[in-house]
């Protein structure tokens, strides 16, 4: 299924609806049907690919896709693009443009937030640090024994595994 994110709006779930920041629980429940795990103020919608959060006043501020980029249900667009099918750093430069060039990149190369547009994305390997590891375990002679997972390490390393959006002045 598609599902659009809609930066300081909400998301298009395909099938399903729309949900809009500032919701209630209950209005996001009877669009979306029960969660497939209740945190109080966290909804985790595994047939959607994300987790959703609610402010302390039981209204909904973060939208976020924690399955990329293996979506398996999925297909995730912002911008009408798929943030998980472009590589890392085509994706921070969109969002850097969008955001009007303002980005939060403390936690750079694996985090980048956008205050103007309240977009963020993560990822835990970077391109560099696999490439890097996959050398000293060559050295090593530990590459070839699990070859097949640092691979698909490495593949994964090239782009953000998470995207959010939240309300107005989310990362700020």
């Amino acid at each position: 299924m598609k599902i659009e994110l809609m930066p300081l709006v909400g998301a298009k779930i395909e099938g399903a609806g729309e949900i809009n920041f500032k919701q209630t629980i209950q209005e996001v429940k009877s669009i979306l049907g029960e969660s497939t795990k209740d945190e109080g103020r966290k909804l985790f919608y595994d047939q959607f690919e994300f987790r959703i959060d609610f402010d302390k006043k039981g209204k909904l501020e973060f939208i976020e896709m924690i399955y990329g980029p293996n979506c398996e249900r999925a297909e995730v667009v912002i911008y009408d693009i798929d943030p998980f099918k472009l590589p890392a750093q085509e994706l921070v430069d969109l969002l850097t443009v969008r955001g009007g060039n303002e980005v939060d990149d403390s936690e750079a190369p694996y985090s980048y937030a956008f205050p103007q547009i309240s977009v963020g994305i993560w990822r835990d390997l970077t391109e560099e640090t696999m490439l890097a590891s996959i050398e000293e375990l060559r050295k090593t002679g530990e590459y070839e024994q699990a070859k097949d997972n640092y691979d698909e390490d490495l593949e994964k390393s090239k782009f953000f595994g998470t995207i959010g959006i939240g309300v107005k002045k989310y990362y700020e």
